[in-house]
């Protein structure tokens, strides 16, 4: 039904009490149900709770490996500790094996002692262990590193029978031949009983042979005919006649013969021994290389830190002084390992505060989802979100609609017009007449009102 106070339709149901129950006060049914929270699982909150689950049990391992490796570089910290003590006794020792005004009993006692504390960096290096991993002896691996650098094979010295008018277009060598070297001197003959080529190397005396093509090739293109003993190809052209032989002339044989020349350098490859110990340990819930740390940290034997400190002695002051050497070079070398251990203790330390930060967080808000009443479901809650914007916007239009209907009753009321101009509110300008009256001022004479018995009422109407 239409409601003149509101301008709104409302419906009926609100107009409709219900009747009391006996022994309470009337109640409407719909507004009842909405007040009554009906408990509905939410699945979706559910899943998502289920997911948060396994992503907070991932950060909790990656937690775990973070500070485990925290705790090896603290273990290999205290064995360089231990290594670096050792090493500065035997260099105090050294350093005075080194004066030369020391008896032969002094220096074998010096010696003695010099020798117990080289024990004892390999048995601290050997026993310094996390979980079964030594962590300052490590295994072997091996390093390569090549270098290549291409040769270039180039044809010097050709001989008159074997030139392009004779049938050869070219002879090719490959970047990385067999069987031919620098200044070698090659020999190409042909024997048109056999059809053979014959290739010798005079400097080695090594000899190949390979069929050469019955029929010389068309004007303008070429054969190939490969010796494979010596990585080599000779071209054959239109001029190669099969059945004339290029053999050179009894006491000249140069006429058949070519010298290789070579430029650039061979292909090595250097190998590195080192014992190392390589960790590779998972510090994020993902795959990606920011998820993972790889430690690697150099042996702190005494073959590692120096070699020559391996057969070094102090019995006398030229070795003394030799062993002083190797001992510094110890030192400094130890000192990188202490560098990439405290490092890699930050890494570990910052990863491991991080993953807990991030691991309570998770927690937290799983935690809050997981206790918040829930009523409703999430779709539920969706559609009524979409219902109450759609209502948002009809409303409004539906109140224009409603106020145009007013305005068209009121206008639709029996008014007659007015006598005169003079008695409206303003007077009529010249560019006015003709012009629709304005709702703004009186056109109409009103009706009589049934309220009160004074003169009409004139009645202002406006949008």
């Amino acid at each position: 039904m239409f409601n003149l106070v509101s301008g709104l339709i409302a419906p009926a149901a609100s107009f409709a009490p219900v009747p009391a129950a006996p022994g309470g006060p009337a109640a409407n049914p719909i507004q009842r149900s909405a007040r009554r929270a009906v408990p509905i699982r939410d699945t979706f909150a559910l899943s998502l709770a289920a997911r948060q689950a396994a992503d907070i049990g991932a950060l909790g391992r990656a937690t775990g490996n973070a500070y485990a490796g925290a705790s090896l570089l603290r273990v290999a910290a205290r064995g360089l500790q231990a290594i670096d003590a050792a090493l500065a006794k035997m260099q105090a020792l050294t350093a005075k094996a080194a004066l030369t005004t020391l008896s032969r009993g002094e220096r074998a006692i010096l010696n003695a002692e010099f020798q117990k504390l080289r024990i004892e960096i390999d048995r601290i290096a050997d026993q310094t262990e996390f979980n079964g991993i030594k962590v300052l002896k490590g295994a072997t691996i091996i390093e390569e590193s090549m270098e290549t650098v291409t040769h270039s094979y180039s044809i010097t010295d050709l001989g008159s029978r074997i030139g392009v008018d004779d049938g050869f277009q070219d002879f090719v060598i490959a970047s990385s031949p067999s069987g031919v070297s620098d200044g070698d001197r090659i020999r190409i003959e042909y024997d048109k009983k056999t059809g053979l080529f014959t290739v010798t190397n005079t400097a080695t005396s090594q000899v190949a042979t390979a069929a050469a093509p019955a029929t010389a090739p068309p004007e303008g293109q070429t054969t190939d005919v490969a010796i494979s003993e010596f990585s080599l190809t000779i071209q054959v052209n239109s001029n190669f006649k099969p059945n004339k032989n290029n053999n050179a002339p009894s006491g000249s044989p140069g006429r058949n013969e070519f010298v290789v020349s070579v430029t650039g350098s061979a292909t090595t490859t250097t190998v590195t021994l080192r014992n190392v110990t390589q960790i590779t340990f998972q510090v994020g819930a993902g795959t990606a290389d920011q998820d993972k740390i790889t430690l690697t940290l150099s042996a702190a034997t005494v073959a590692d830190l120096d070699s020559g400190l391996v057969s070094d002695d102090i019995d006398s002051a030229s070795g003394a002084s030799l062993a002083l050497s190797n001992i510094t070079n110890a030192i400094n070398a130890l000192k990188h390992i202490q560098a990439s251990v405290d490092g890699n203790a930050v890494r570990f330390q910052a990863a491991g505060r991080n993953l807990m930060l991030d691991k309570n967080i998770l927690t937290d808000l799983r935690t809050d989802l997981l206790e918040r009443p829930i009523t409703i479901s999430t779709a539920d809650r969706l559609a009524n979100q979409v219902s109450g914007q759609f209502l948002s916007h009809a409303i409004p239009a539906m109140a224009d609609r409603i106020s145009a209907t007013m305005r068209d009753l009121l206008l639709s009321a029996s008014l007659e017009p007015l006598d005169s101009p003079e008695i409206t509110d303003r007077a009529v300008a010249p560019e006015d007449a003709g012009a629709e009256p304005d709702i703004g001022f009186s056109a109409y004479r009103g009706v009589s009102q049934t309220s009160h018995n004074g003169p009409y009422k004139r009645v202002d109407l406006k949008a």
